[in-house]
């Protein structure tokens, strides 16, 4: 049974500008609202999604983004919607920088590149999880050692 979600639009807001915040919006949103997370976890976001920065911001979480581009194009937006940080996949080692930061309990996987979210399961926490909502034709390249050794899981929205 497919999931219906109802939301109720302002008459300023015409119906090209909404139809961003509904898919990505009450995609990412629904994801993040059936992940375990408790207040203060860290969540991470491949990719700049808008609202799922601001949904893992208003549920209390600590915000790092992970992206492949400059920190002044994204890294600003990011942080004007509660990103803590901003890492740097071209600069930096994602998954590395997400274990010294404790390990994330979530990554939210939005970017359409299969390739870029296998090597993000190192950065989950014991028992974290990647979920996926960015679609792509190419499978996902995972390391079982990773997921048994870690205690960690995939998962989708």
């Amino acid at each position: 049974m497919p999931i219906l979600t109802v939301v109720s639009l302002p008459d300023s807001l015409n119906a090209v500008d909404a139809a961003p915040l509904l898919c990505a919006g009450v995609t990412t949103y629904n994801a993040l609202r059936n992940a375990p997370l408790r207040s203060g976890d860290l969540v991470a976001v491949q990719a700049l999604v808008a609202s799922a920065i601001l949904a893992s911001s208003l549920r209390g979480a600590w915000v790092p983004h992970c992206g492949n581009r400059a920190w002044q194009r994204e890294g600003k937006l990011a942080k004007e919607l509660g990103a803590m940080s901003y890492i740097d996949g071209q600069t930096e080692d994602p998954a590395a920088t997400l274990q010294r930061m404790g390990g994330a309990k979530v990554i939210l996987a939005t970017a359409a590149s299969s390739r870029s979210m296998g090597p993000l399961i190192a950065g989950l926490a014991p028992r974290g999880r990647l979920i996926v909502v960015g679609a792509s034709p190419e499978p996902i390249q995972v390391d079982p050692a990773q997921l048994i050794f870690g205690a960690r899981s995939l998962g989708e929205a």
